[in-house]
Formats: C-alpha cells, sequence, structure tokens
C-alpha cells in the first residue's frame, strides 16, 4: 500500500490539499447547506492556523497531524448533529451515491476501500491509481456525477455538495484505524448498534476483519 511519496499533488480551495501519486486518500464531503456559514469558516480558520503553525516551525508534523485529528473529529461530531439538509438520509439519494462510488472503482479511477454514507456528509477511503486522473478530478467526476443525479430524482436544481472537502493523506499504520472509523461513524450517530446493520457502508472484502 502506497502512503507518501514525495513531490505531492497541491491544490488549494480554501484549505491546502495534499494528493500524492497513488496515496491512499481519507476523504469527508459534506452536502452544501449541512453546517451554517460561520461553523464551516471556524473549522476552515483552524485548520488553516494549524497549517501556518506547521509550517513556522512551532510544531512538528506529528504534533499538527494528532491536532488536525482531533479537531476533524470535534468537525464530525457537529456534522452528525447539525439541522440543515439530510437529502442523503433518502436511501434512494444514498444509492445513487453508493451506486457512483462502486462505478468509478469498475471505471478504474479509483481502487475504492471503504465508506459510509451519512445523513448529510460522506466518508471514503480510497487509493488515487498510478498515471490516473488527480485528487481534484476525482472529486469532481465524484461529486459533479451524484449531484446531478441526487438533484433529478429530488426535482431540484442547484448547488448539492459543498465545493470544500477534507482530506487526510493516510501514513503508515492508520489504514485499519480510518477504516474503523469511517464503519464505526453510524454506530457513535445512535443509528445502528452493529455497523454491518447499517446500509451504506461499504469495506473492501480484504479489510473486512478490521471492525469485527
Amino acid at each position: 500500500m502506497s502512503h507518501w511519496t514525495e513531490n505531492p499533488e497541491i491544490y488549494r480551495r480554501n484549505l491546502p490539499h495534499f494528493a500524492p501519486p497513488k496515496a491512499a486518500l481519507f476523504v469527508t464531503f459534506r452536502l452544501h447547506d449541512s453546517l451554517p456559514k460561520a461553523t464551516l469558516d471556524q473549522f476552515q480558520a483552524e485548520q488553516m492556523r494549524i497549517a501556518t503553525l506547521k509550517q513556522s516551525g512551532k510544531l512538528t508534523k506529528e504534533e499538527a497531524i494528532n491536532l488536525q485529528k482531533r479537531h476533524f473529529a470535534d468537525f464530525d461530531r457537529i456534522l452528525d448533529m447539525a439541522e440543515g439538509s439530510h437529502a442523503l438520509k433518502n436511501p434512494l439519494t444514498a444509492k445513487i451515491v453508493s451506486d457512483i462510488l462502486h462505478e468509478m472503482e469498475r471505471q478504474g479511477h479509483i481502487r475504492l476501500w471503504c465508506f459510509t454514507i451519512m445523513a448529510n456528509h460522506v466518508h471514503i477511503l480510497f487509493s488515487l491509481i498510478e498515471n490516473g486522473k488527480s485528487l481534484r478530478e476525482v472529486m469532481q467526476l465524484m461529486k459533479g456525477r451524484s449531484a446531478f443525479e441526487c438533484n433529478k430524482l429530488l426535482e431540484q436544481r442547484g448547488t448539492f455538495w459543498q465545493h470544500e472537502s477534507y482530506d487526510h493523506v493516510v501514513r503508515e499504520g492508520e489504514f485499519d484505524r480510518i477504516i474503523l472509523y469511517i464503519l464505526m461513524n453510524p454506530v457513535k450517530a445512535g443509528l445502528v448498534k452493529d455497523w454491518r446493520d447499517y446500509p451504506w457502508s461499504y469495506v473492501h472484502p480484504t479489510f473486512a476483519n478490521v471492525a469485527l
């Protein structure tokens, strides 16, 4: 499993995104109106603050990563309790997203390891394909296809997903922990007692024993 290589591709919207070739990536993306703008701005400001402290040498790489993990876990809990759009609670829209994630693997755009589709956000763990699409291209395709199909189903128009996504390059030793984090999201949210009872979670058969 490739995790980190030199000269990563970097792109920015509001947050920096690091996408090493062949990297395994933990990505979270959410519905565009799932959180108030002030909450999102606060999250992005804190992520940028951590990145700035790391670049200035005031935080080590390990300290910055641990701080980002704790901050993201707090953000994830806010998403689970958010009162905004819950369009993915509809099993038909959840199925659209699930089908598109699997389709992207069948078409050779990604290697799909794990995902969970919650009422207002999606956690996904996948690897980029060597000499394939970049992270930017993968996310545009993934979110673009699903937004079109979900809007069509819901008979609505306009923005479906928040433009910004949160992504984390999986480092050595993190893979199993992230799979467990993704699969346990609906359990922690009180939706099911066993992750295997949640209909919109998937884990690659190779890693099915991680959460047992």
